[in-house]
Parts: C-alpha cells; sequence; structure tokens
C-alpha cells in the first residue's frame, strides 16, 4: 500500500505526458514522445539494477515518480516551442490543454484506484468475495477486450483514411462514435454477465 502511494504521485506527470504527446502527434512532432518512453524505461531498468533489493522496493516507485516528472516536463517543453510566442503558449496551456489535462488525470485516477475500491468493498462482504471479483473481472475484459479489437480493425482504416484526406474533423467523429459504441457494449456485456449471477449461486 506504501509503495502505491507513492506511485500515484505519478499520475499528474503522466496525464500531462498523455496530453503533450496527443498535441504534439496533432502537430506531425513524433521523434521526441517515442523517445520519452525509451528514457522512462532506462530510467527504470538502473532504479532496479542499483537501487532495489530484496525487500527494499522503495527505489521502484520514487523512480516511476521521476521518471513521469522528467517525461512531462520534456513534452511541455516541446509543445511551448512549437507554439511559437509565449502569448500562444501560455492559450494553448490554460485554454484546451487544461481542459483535456483534467479529462486524463480524472481517467488515469479512475482506472487506477477502482481495482483497490473494488478488492476493498469485496473483504466486507465474507469469504470468496475477493475470488468472486477476480471471476468477475476476468468474465467481463473478455467479450470487452473482443469488442474493442474488432471495433479498432473496422474503425482505423476509415480514421487513417480520413486524416490522409485532411478530413480531421470526420475521423474524430468517427472515433468518438466507436467509443461511445464500445462503451455501450461494454456496459450492456457486462450487465448480461452479473444479471444471471444470482441464479449461478444457486
Amino acid at each position: 500500500v506504501r509503495l502505491a502511494r507513492i506511485a500515484a504521485w505519478a499520475f499528474p506527470a503522466l496525464a500531462v505526458a498523455g496530453v503533450a504527446t496527443a498535441f504534439l502527434q496533432h502537430r506531425r512532432h513524433f521523434g521526441l514522445p517515442a523517445s520519452t518512453a525509451i528514457t522512462t524505461n532506462a530510467i527504470m531498468i538502473v532504479s532496479l539494477l542499483v537501487w532495489v533489493r530484496p525487500g527494499v522496493l522503495i527505489a521502484l516507485p520514487v523512480a516511476t515518480v521521476l521518471a513521469a516528472a522528467l517525461t512531462a516536463t520534456l513534452l511541455t517543453g516541446r509543445v511551448i516551442a512549437s507554439a511559437g510566442r509565449p502569448r500562444q503558449a501560455n492559450r494553448l496551456l490554460t485554454g484546451a490543454m487544461s481542459r483535456a489535462y483534467a479529462q486524463a488525470l480524472a481517467a488515469s485516477t479512475g482506472i487506477y484506484l477502482l481495482p483497490y475500491i473494488t478488492r476493498a468493498l469485496a473483504t466486507q462482504v465474507g469469504p470468496g468475495a475477493l475470488a468472486v471479483v477476480n471471476v468477475g473481472t476476468k468474465l467481463i475484459e473478455l467479450p470487452n477486450g473482443t469488442l474493442l479489437s474488432a471495433l479498432t480493425l473496422g474503425m482505423f482504416p476509415h480514421i487513417a483514411a480520413d486524416f490522409a484526406e485532411g478530413v480531421s474533423e470526420q475521423a474524430i467523429h468517427r472515433a468518438r462514435r466507436g467509443a461511445q459504441a464500445l462503451a455501450g457494449l461494454s456496459v450492456a456485456a457486462a450487465l448480461l454477465l452479473a444479471l444471471p449471477a444470482p441464479l449461478w449461486a444457486h
């Protein structure tokens, strides 16, 4: 739990890095976003080789936070440089990117906290509840993964063609509709698996 609390400090930086990466890729700057993954992996490998020992794992979450902070700093600096004038950079960082940052932070934090919340609730139910949660999670992930694969295989060629033809608005519309369809189908699949659960218990 202590290590998880330390690693959680990386989420604000990861949200910044995610938004900055999307912006840079939209501006056709691919080099730095790709190279930051190498930097992050190098920091993690060095921490594992130098500081991590049996029973002493504190360096791993600390390295995670440092790597996330470094990545966010490098990418944000590149975003500011690509914006050109300081006024444009300030408008960019306090406008659309700030809203995207809030959304990315909420999403990443929710994904991280959901398993902990679910398991904490399961421990209050009784013996075997954790096993039920784990099995149920895997059962839901199977149809979700299948739906995601099918939708992405069907959508990505059309989205790529739209971007190649310069109709980015249509590509964004397709992606939004696909995300909505995936969310709806995922909820439906989860309900179909969850509703018969009382019958299985008997």
